[in-house]
């Protein structure tokens, strides 16, 4: 095999782990920022205000056994959410959360 197909055979799995890796720090520091920002809200939280995180869980699509093509590309869909709302009880200076799924 010529040394030239090796380094090509060698460079496409490196190239793969490479956007793997660039994706995976892009996250990091996407959820470093968020973190450092939803403290920093729930520090502030006074008696009059709240947080609201609103998080997608996930999407069904309604099948049936015996779909056209027409039915298939044209349905709707559910999502499903959690919205999470954080308060502040200042006598007992804690966090109060309610969960909420819609």
């Amino acid at each position: 095999m010529p040394l030239e197909t090796v380094i090509l055979i060698i460079q496409l799995p490196v190239q793969n782990v490479k956007q793997k890796l660039i994706a995976w720090m892009a996250h990091h520091a996407r959820k470093t920022y968020l973190n450092i920002h939803v403290r920093t809200n729930l520090e502030e939280l006074d008696e009059e205000s709240a947080v609201m995180i609103v998080d997608y869980k996930m999407r069904i699509l309604p099948q049936s056994a015996c779909e056209t093509e027409t039915e298939f590309f044209g349905k709707c869909d559910w999502s499903f959410y959690s919205v999470l709302v954080y308060t502040k009880n200042m006598e007992q200076n804690r966090l109060d959360v309610q969960v909420f799924d819609h």
